[in-house]
């Protein structure tokens, strides 16, 4: 027969055992987190570092547009209105050369006729 001291013993000792690898395995879990989150916090600052210049890439788009506008209005749209102001301008006054034209093709034609029938017979 086996002495009940050495059983409790060694039952203590596999239980003493037991709880040491749970100890174990607890801390390799924690510290398997800790890593997971300082891996996700670095993403995300990651992340959030290129939305920040994302958003500074954008406000100074939204800048450089803004100023393209205003250099656009102050310069060159006077010169389009001007441009515009001339096209109608020798729009108007081809039509009135071709008015004019017509008119005076119009007369030759007329008189030719009449010249031809007084000298022509």
């Amino acid at each position: 027969m086996t002495d009940p001291l050495h059983d409790i013993q060694r039952e203590l000792g596999r239980l003493i055992g037991l709880v040491e690898g749970i100890k174990d395995d607890q801390e390799k879990e924690t510290r398997r987190a800790s890593t997971s989150r300082r891996d996700l916090h670095a993403k995300v600052d990651a992340a959030k570092d290129r939305a920040e210049d994302a958003a500074h890439a954008a406000d100074a788009a939204k800048t450089a547009a803004d100023t393209a506008n205003a250099k656009i209005e102050k310069d060159i749209m006077p010169v389009i209105d001007e441009v515009r102001r001339w096209k109608f301008a020798g729009m108007t006054w081809l039509a009135i050369a071709g008015v004019a034209g017509a008119s005076v093709l119009a007369f030759v034609i007329w008189a030719w006729d009449v010249i031809r029938a007084k000298f022509g017979g």
